[in-house]
């Protein structure tokens, strides 16, 4: 009651609680073991059936993570089984190690994870490609057969003799636009054609009716008319 500390209150978490590693595996996928100096405390790695609880630090390993405190990146066999692993020091207030973190991944599983993720990029391309295939198809269906197939059946309209149609419309710079222009002007030089000889052939008329009125001259009239009044006063 008058403010002097009698005690204090110490809270904390045992790191040889399995569920701290457990946890983290099921989330990450990966091994992971608490050491206490070069021996195992917790892990998730397992002896014949057993965690390997107890098991001791590759004296390599320990002389680099505990010795020179420095961390660790290697592949290594961990209990006959190929592991890419990465050791930690746990240094304590005053620096020294007193411990190591450990995380590690089969190869196997590894490998296993980049040919699926290689599966799947391939697959997800091959998506891809198949996609810009058929859109290609569809603007090239839109592009070039559309504008082939109006061409061909103005054609066909032509051959009938019908030739009161609107001109092509395809505003491109490609091939199938400079074919459009070209079949444009050719309807164009038709109509021109066309027009050209009815103007001929009524020129034609008006000249074989000139040559006509000219031959009748006005001789070939009288006697006409001189006939005409014969055979008029000889029939009363």
């Amino acid at each position: 009651s008058n403010g002097e500390i009698i005690g204090a209150i110490s809270t904390g978490y045992s790191l040889q609680n399995t569920a701290i590693v457990d946890n983290l595996k099921d989330m990450t996928g990966t091994e992971f073991t608490i050491f206490l100096k070069d021996e195992r405390i917790n892990s998730t790695l397992k002896k014949d059936g057993e965690r390997a609880i107890g098991t001791k630090m590759d004296p390599k390993v320990a002389d680099i993570v505990l010795t020179q405190k420095s961390n660790f990146t290697k592949e290594i066999d961990i209990f006959g089984k190929r592991y890419y692993t990465v050791y930690k020091p746990i240094l304590n207030t005053n620096g020294d190690a007193i411990g190591a973190f450990f995380a590690g991944k089969p190869i196997d599983d590894i490998v296993a994870t980049k040919i699926k993720f290689l599966i799947t990029v391939f697959a997800v391309v091959i998506l891809i490609t198949t996609i810009i295939v058929i859109f290609s198809n569809i603007l090239i269906r839109k592009m070039i057969s559309k504008p082939i197939k109006e061409m061909s059946l103005l054609a066909t309209e032509m051959s009938n003799g019908n030739l009161q149609f609107d001109n092509v419309q395809m505003n491109s710079n490609d091939e199938i636009g400079e074919l459009s222009e070209n079949f444009n002007s050719m309807l164009l030089q038709i109509e021109r054609l066309i027009a050209n000889e009815y103007e001929a052939k009524i020129l034609k008329n008006q000249a074989e009716y000139k040559a006509l009125q000219a031959q009748i001259n006005p001789h070939f009239l009288h006697n006409t008319l001189d006939t005409m009044s014969g055979i008029a006063r000889m029939k009363n």
